[in-house]
């Protein structure tokens, strides 16, 4: 009888930590899922604005300099993403740190447009914007608040299933902040 109760005690823990190591290997599973993604929008960017000023094509010196703006600045997000990455104190915490600086939301979303839409080769996605109502200073993280932005974008180029897709992007300011509404003209 003691053996027996041993041998449950045995089996009953061997379950339990099997089951640790099952959701251990779902949270990794889902960690290099959202690494793979979070390093892939900006590759994207870089190897798209690169392929497009190697093309050889005539381009308007302006358009020069904003293609290659974009990749300095996606090459130098890539390896913020790497380094924060590397840093084992983030990991260990489950939590990244922000980088708060004041800068332009219209530049941000600038940014997030062009690296989203970067390799759409077709268009299919029309998107909408108020310039005018972007001119905001802000104080936040920008590689993160374009991390968002430029997911919300990647989802409504493959979710919207409307015949002529279009997201609408509209600022307001609101008593202590900012809203951004992203609304695509889809079904959900």
């Amino acid at each position: 009888e003691a053996k027996s109760t041993e041998l449950s005690q045995t089996a009953a823990r061997l379950r339990e930590a099997n089951d640790k190591l099952t959701d251990l290997s779902l949270q990794k599973d889902g960690f290099l899922s959202q690494v793979s993604h979070e390093l892939r929008t900006p590759m994207t960017s870089i190897r798209a604005f690169s392929e497009i000023l190697m093309s050889g094509n005539a381009l308007d010196p302006e358009t020069r300099q904003r293609f290659s703006r974009i990749i300095h600045e996606e090459s130098k997000r890539l390896t913020r993403l790497l380094d924060d990455l590397l840093d084992l104190s983030v990991l260990e915490s489950g939590r990244a740190s922000l980088n708060r600086s004041q800068v332009s939301l219209s530049e941000i979303l600038d940014r997030a447009v062009y690296a989203a839409t970067a390799l759409d080769a077709e268009g299919a996605l029309r998107i909408e914007r108020r310039p005018e109502a972007e001119t905001l200073e802000i104080v936040t993280d920008p590689d993160r608040l374009m991390q968002v932005f430029v997911n919300l974008i990647a989802n409504a180029q493959k979710y919207c299933t409307a015949p002529e897709p279009v997201l609408r992007i509209a600022v307001r300011e609101v008593p202590g902040g900012v809203e951004i509404d992203f609304a695509d003209n889809g079904p959900g």
